[in-house]
């Protein structure tokens, strides 16, 4: 046994995976470069919502709290829209709004339905636009 305390995790993984055989550590590992390299092709997610939250609250002029207002859902609903665009999982999505993957579908749902209706939403739609427009001008000036 080695009775050494691992420094750092990756020092972790790898005492608990020498007891699997060879076979099973390098499928291991292969699964852990795959998700780390699915991740390095993503922004790094808590970051782009709080970047894409506050283009979303300057582009609708409503800044986002608890409340399930329209406002408010609006401002969800073209967040999560984008993330989801951007190749983010429901799942990771509804983490970062604290809500259910499900609501996430919901809210991307809703923006999808406005969008073939533009004469009955023209207000929500003019938001999107406004933040699209400000998503581009931010992503050209810091990517």
């Amino acid at each position: 046994m080695d009775t050494q305390v691992a420094r750092n995790p990756v020092d972790v993984i790898v005492r608990k995976i020498r007891r699997f055989p060879q076979e099973t550590r390098r499928y291991i590992i292969n699964a852990a470069l795959l998700d780390l390299d699915r991740d390095l092709l993503k922004p790094n997610g808590p970051d782009r919502y709080a970047i894409l939250k506050s283009i979303a609250e300057k582009a609708t002029g409503h800044i986002l709290t608890d409340s399930r207002s329209r406002e408010n859902t609006e401002v969800r609903m073209l967040i999560a829209s984008q993330m989801r665009s951007e190749g983010f999982t429901l799942e990771e999505i509804g983490l970062w709004m604290d809500k259910d993957h499900s609501t996430v579908t919901h809210y991307c749902t809703l923006l999808e339905d406005a969008m073939q209706y533009p004469k009955m939403f023209a207000e929500l739609l003019t938001k999107r636009k406004t933040f699209l427009k400000e998503l581009q001008e931010y992503d050209k000036r810091h990517l």
